[in-house]
């Protein structure tokens, strides 16, 4: 920055005159040291308050997704759950009011409806990948059969058809295996796109 404003020369006449814009325009070098102490403990709040300022996003946008009760003292929201999961959901709202410290404690109740429910299968690690290529063709509707089912015999049949080679064969299962014994370690990390769609795919391939 010295040089920018200040160009520096051999001249004699000009030593003074460059002491001077040393001393005047380039105070970053001679800083002292809590200043660097200071720009560190700067920048770790600075982390923090993105930190925090990120969680409190997050939840004025779950808050925004409620409505306003008619005595505007709390505060709405419907939705559809799956009959098995209602006893989890009561007991993450009372864990929910006893961590928040909350005086007036969550109401969950269930209400009657003519609205067509929407369609929800449980999956595991092994069958989601079958439910998405079914699903990249159509969902079935409330109480239709799920045809993921039949799919999981199907389409490694018609798959190993259309790929009759044997040395790609074992190239796939050998690659696989390793995304399956190592599935903890990739499933916490974040993956490219390319890998992150063969690993989401192994128990297919």
């Amino acid at each position: 920055m010295c040089s920018n404003f200040c160009p520096c020369t051999d001249h004699p006449m000009d030593h003074g005159l460059n002491s001077h814009c040393l001393k005047g325009l380039c105070p970053l070098d001679r800083r002292p040291p809590t200043s660097t102490f200071s720009l560190l403990k700067t920048h770790t709040l600075g982390l923090l308050f993105f930190s925090q300022v990120k969680k409190e996003k997050y939840i004025y946008h779950a808050l925004n997704m409620l409505s306003i009760d008619v005595t505007k003292k709390c505060l709405v929201n419907e939705g559809w759950c799956p009959v098995i999961a209602t006893n989890q959901i009561q007991l993450a709202l009372q864990r929910a009011t006893v961590d928040s410290n909350s005086q007036v404690g969550a109401i969950f109740q269930i209400l009657q409806t003519k609205e067509s429910p929407p369609t929800y299968f449980r999956t595991n690690k092994f069958t989601s990948s079958f439910q998405e290529i079914v699903d990249a063709y159509g969902v079935a509707k409330y109480r239709e059969a799920n045809p993921g089912v039949y799919t999981i015999i199907t389409f490694p049949f018609l798959f190993a058809v259309m790929f009759g080679d044997w040395g790609h064969g074992i190239c796939l299962l050998l690659a696989t295996l390793y995304f399956i014994i190592r599935e903890k370690k990739f499933s916490t990390q974040k993956l490219g796109d390319i890998v992150e769609m063969t690993f989401g795919g192994r128990y297919v391939i």
